[in-house]
């Protein structure tokens, strides 16, 4: 069973993948390299929102964000 469900007229593998990893830019052949490759992009990800994204205090219920309520 594939992680991804993909189908239609629009799906595309990887040449020399055995049609087991997606087209990609990078060029990944090996299911491990593109599971590596993706692990190493979703690390780098959450890295940036949580140093970059978020605030650098802490978030508290006297934040206007938080106590006004949302519609």
């Amino acid at each position: 069973m594939s992680k991804y469900d993909v189908g239609g007229s629009q799906i595309a593998f990887q040449p020399g993948s055995d049609s087991q990893v997606l087209a990609n830019k990078l060029g990944i052949t090996d299911p491990k390299d593109m599971d590596d490759a993706e692990l190493e992009l979703l690390g780098k990800l959450y890295e940036r929102v949580l140093n970059e994204a978020l605030p650098q205090n802490a978030v508290t219920t006297l934040d206007p964000l938080v106590a006004e309520p949302h519609l």
